[in-house]
């Protein structure tokens, strides 16, 4: 493994703190806190930042935010993702047909981000953007559902020692299930509650290793309950938390996801369908307008004709 430069990683802990709160602004001596390192290194490291303009210093308070460097920045790096332009645009339909929120998720290495949401009506997702976590179960199962086996065996490991062997075989059972259907139900309820809060706590977790922490304590809660296996069971609490399917890139694997959203009762048993349906319709048009390939059989599980 590659030596890790002291410089860079307090660096990039002090953009994952300013990131995690968007709106808030930070002195010299909260952000040498939260990021653990002396307040004359912090304040070195925030001065060569704002004089390259990828952070802002506010006077007189000495506070300081993500600068507007960082946008282009972020719009080069948006161009990386693919169908990105095209599920936007997607989600303003989905979210204003089906009175939902939503979001579109990408992956990195062995983390989910979420690079867009949209809300409709005061419906908030419980995953905005900016939201990044690990990849352990049941966090990224749309996007693990079409990997290959061995990527997908080396994800349901990552449920940690306490899981046994039937636990296993209930993740493979679902991610079997969404390669079928196309898409993913999770539930509602407590368990929807559980995964809120631990959305939030990753949505302001200051590093990697916190955010691999609260993930773990995720698959420990909820590994034996129902939030995973929603499509499998067909089990329902009065409602669905939210359905997800993905857009495919040129080698047949999951690129980028779009999610509704909704609070309890907002998409319920008898409408299930024509939402995860008309989002798969989306997924798919949007998956062959970039070159992508759809696997095979999954074009057939939406509503539209195509040509």
């Amino acid at each position: 493994m590659a030596k890790r430069v002291p410089a860079v990683d307090r660096a990039l802990r002090i953009f994952e703190i300013l990131a995690s709160q968007p709106h808030d602004a930070f002195s010299v001596s909260e952000l040498a806190e939260r990021s653990e390192m002396n307040i004359s290194t912090c304040h070195s490291i925030l001065l060569t930042l704002a004089e390259a303009g990828v952070l802002l210093r506010h006077e007189p308070m000495k506070t300081y935010t993500l600068g507007p460097t960082l946008i282009e920045l972020g719009a080069a790096a948006s161009e990386q993702y693919l169908g990105l332009p095209e599920a936007r645009d997607a989600l303003v339909r989905l979210t204003r047909k089906h009175g939902l929120a939503g979001a579109i998720g990408a992956r990195a290495n062995n983390e989910i981000f979420v690079v867009a949401h949209e809300l409709y009506d005061g419906k908030v997702p419980a995953t905005p953007q900016g939201f990044r976590a690990p990849m352990v179960p049941p966090l990224g199962i749309v996007f693990v559902a079409w990997d290959p086996e061995p990527d997908r065996q080396a994800w349901i490991e990552r449920l940690g020692p306490t899981a046994d062997e039937s636990d296993s075989d209930r993740f493979r059972a679902v991610l079997s299930h969404v390669r079928e259907k196309g898409y993913h139900v999770a539930l509602d309820g407590t368990v929807g509650e559980l995964a809120l809060n631990v959305a939030q706590q990753l949505t302001s977790a200051a590093s990697s290793e916190d955010r691999l922490r609260i993930a773990m304590d995720l698959a420990e809660r909820m590994r034996r309950d129902d939030y995973a296996y929603a499509s499998l069971t067909q089990r329902h609490h009065g409602g669905q938390d939210h359905i997800s399917a993905g857009i495919f890139g040129k080698d047949e694997t999951v690129a980028l996801t779009m999610t509704l959203m909704g609070h309890p009762g907002d998409i319920p048993p008898e409408k299930v369908r024509s939402v995860a349906s008309s989002l798969l319709d989306e997924c798919i048009a949007i998956t062959l307008s970039i070159g992508g390939v759809v696997p095979p059989g999954l074009e057939r599980r939406g509503s539209k004709r195509r040509r």
